[in-house]
């Protein structure tokens, strides 16, 4: 008797084990797993904050101005009327005046698009959008370059993109004046 009590007491344990210790060690297993996925999440998270607070420090760090000129330079957000009235003022120091001003978006460049043996400059995963700028001025060759060096000096980052030009009519009596159309194109962060 003492045998079979002995077998049952075995058969009643290992039956035990496999219907309700087993399926608990098991999910103990997977909540191991999950625990150490969560302390390696809480370290990046850490690291990440770590850094956060290294760049908001450093970003303190900057006078009021060089922040200012910074948001200048590369904008944030597109601001076409900033854009044109930055542009005209600029104009306006050396005496002309814009006219017949559009803004568009630049034409998206593919592979196709590129002439044989032409290299494409910069990253093709942008981290910025651009916007072109064209405009006519009239006036003297002197002034008008003054205009492209006094852009070439401002704090916004402009690239020229076009620039056309043609004598004016000599019939307003001003033989040193012509007509120049200027593309720009202006960058702000995505």
């Amino acid at each position: 008797m003492k045998n079979i009590i002995s077998l049952i007491l075995i058969a009643a344990a290992v039956w035990i084990f496999w219907s309700y210790t087993d399926p608990i060690y098991k999910e103990t297993k997977g909540l191991k797993e999950i625990r150490t996925d969560y302390k390696t999440k809480l370290a990046q998270a850490n690291e990440f904050r770590q850094k956060y607070e290294n760049l908001a420090a450093e970003y303190q760090s900057f006078s009021e101005t060089d922040i200012t000129r910074l948001s200048r330079l590369v904008p944030d957000t597109v601001a076409t009327v900033r854009l044109v009235m930055d542009v005209s003022d600029i104009a306006a120091k050396q005496n002309l005046l814009i006219k017949n001003i559009k803004i568009s978006e630049p034409a998206k460049e593919t592979g196709a698009d590129l002439t044989p043996g032409a290299i494409r400059l910069g990253a093709t995963d942008q981290d910025f959008n651009s916007i072109d700028l064209n405009f006519s001025v009239t006036g003297s060759y002197e002034r008008f370059v003054a205009f492209l060096q006094d852009l070439e000096r401002s704090l916004r980052i402009l690239d020229v993109t076009e620039i056309k030009f043609a004598a004016t009519d000599s019939a307003k009596g001003d033989s040193d004046s012509y007509d120049f159309n200027l593309g720009l194109r202006s960058y702000w962060l995505k």
